[in-house]
């Protein structure tokens, strides 16, 4: 299996398991959502956060092609400590609107 055909297989995988989470939080909520208009802003918000999410972690992967890193660190390992320190910074989010 090439890189290319392992890329295209990650990121469809990762765009269903996005789906996947999303349609589980909606069901699964404590407080069940009641009407459409609360399910389209949580599907719409959870879009655009998953969006802003992706194209961050791109600007940090070009950033991380250009730097200087260890040869034991390029490739996959500073990619799973970039992502490890972004999911740091979104967990500083959690509880900040309360609804």
């Amino acid at each position: 299996m090439n890189s290319m055909s392992l890329k295209k297989i990650l990121k469809s995988s990762l765009l269903f398991i996005a789906l996947i989470g999303v349609t589980f939080f909606v069901v699964f909520k404590d407080n069940s959502l009641n009407n459409i208009v609360e399910t389209l802003i949580n599907g719409t918000g959870a879009g655009m956060g998953f969006t802003l999410a992706i194209v961050l972690f791109a600007g940090i992967r070009e950033r991380l092609e250009l730097a200087d890193i260890p040869e034991t660190f390029q490739g996959y390992p500073i990619t799973l400590i970039a992502a490890a320190l972004m999911s740091i910074a979104f967990l500083g989010f959690t509880g900040l609107i309360k609804l």
